[in-house]
């Protein structure tokens, strides 16, 4: 079961997982309405290194970046889900808008996104490129994302 990392705790977290030469990947996002194409996302990841990160966004954080109607689910409940996913091993939340900071803690082996996202667009990229980190972009399942999920809904 994923553990929970507040910020405070997530230095240590890092310097222990670096002095055991233990390979980290880090994926982000607001996962308001998990489905199978977060899954693989997950699934994926995690077979790129030893410890998958998931990095979530805080409920203001997704209010500020998809309205006001969002988050669809309260990040306690996110978190709920998200804990019992069998390929990810720490979760840690944050209020910005994007986790570049934390991606500067982490310094991961890789970075993760779903491949709607473009190599040169991503937020932070240059910080995980500094600290000789990877960007992979992961195919995603056609026809699954939150947002046309919502919009199906919308139609019922």
């Amino acid at each position: 079961m994923a553990r929970i990392v507040s910020k405070s705790s997530l230095n240590k977290l890092i310097k222990n997982l670096k002095k055991k030469k233990i390979s980290i990947v880090v994926t982000n996002g607001c996962f308001d309405l998990i489905h199978k194409g977060h899954i693989e996302v997950f699934k994926k990841s995690k077979m790129l290194g030893d410890k998958l990160i998931v990095l979530v966004n805080s409920d203001n954080s997704i209010k500020r970046l998809k309205g006001k109607s969002r988050p669809i689910i309260l990040l306690k409940d996110r978190l709920s889900i998200l804990t019992s996913i069998k390929y990810i091993d720490y979760i840690v939340v944050f209020n910005s808008l994007t986790p570049v900071n934390l991606y500067k803690i982490i310094q991961p082996n890789f970075l993760t996104k779903g491949s709607e996202y473009k190599k040169g667009k991503l937020a932070g990229e240059k910080i995980i490129k500094k600290f000789n980190g990877k960007i992979k972009l992961i195919k995603m399942l056609p026809g699954l994302s939150t947002t046309k999920i919502i919009k199906k809904i919308k139609k019922l």
